[in-house]
């Protein structure tokens, strides 16, 4: 049987998503130029051509709007950015930190002013909205790489290593790292030597077993 096909889209829908995606660009052109802070969502709705209500029926907020294209951005380049899986990595634990460099590599060179401000937001809302959808989403999509990773090295886990809860363990670790450079200094890739350490003691093969050898 062949897969169906996703229904096409309607005028309305296609009008909408070319909007939305000539919001985005435009955004992303005018904070790189000036910065942030600086731009305005009236400058962005301009530049597109559009009206500033228009934009807010997108996007009620400029922290929404840095949400939407944060998630766009770093989902589009980790799908084209992680590394072949069980052929080029024989352990699960180079494996697994192929990915890690690759998630690194991306967030760390995301604007760190676009990721405060987004999880801010999401921190600070009171009830759901883009910032908060972003943060989900990406959560899910970082542990489904994961636990995509692990699955390709399942044979080589040792028995007691489910790899659901292991994405998750490993997640939970990355999350830490992330938000602790979010609110300090210096680099993301930082987090690499400590991340590899982790991963050596969990996907590592037991203690007994190394001196055994």
């Amino acid at each position: 049987m062949s897969a169906p096909h996703a229904a096409p889209l309607g005028r309305r829908q296609r009008n909408n998503a070319e909007r939305r995606a000539r919001l985005l660009a435009e955004a992303r052109a005018l904070f790189d130029a000036q910065g942030i802070e600086a731009t305005t969502i009236e400058q962005i709705a301009a530049a597109a051509d559009l009206s500033t209500r228009t934009l807010y029926n997108f996007f009620p907020t400029k922290t929404d709007l840095v949400a939407a294209l944060l998630s766009d951005e770093i989902q589009d380049r980790l799908r084209t950015g992680i590394p072949s899986g069980r052929s080029a990595h024989r352990s699960p634990v180079s494996g697994v930190f192929a990915v890690v460099e690759a998630m690194v590599e991306v967030m760390g060179s995301a604007s760190k002013a676009e990721q405060q401000m987004v999880l801010a937001g999401a921190l600070l809302a009171d009830g759901d909205n883009e910032a908060r959808r972003y943060v989900r989403s990406i959560d899910v999509f970082l542990t489904d790489l994961l636990r995509d990773r692990l699955a390709q090295h399942a044979d080589a886990l040792r028995p007691d290593l489910d790899p659901d809860e292991t994405a998750g363990l490993i997640f939970s670790l990355l999350n830490g790292l992330y938000i602790g450079w979010l609110r300090g200094e210096g680099e993301l890739t930082e987090i690499l030597p400590t991340v590899r350490r982790y991963l050596q003691v969990l996907l590592g093969p037991p203690a007994s077993a190394s001196r055994s050898r």
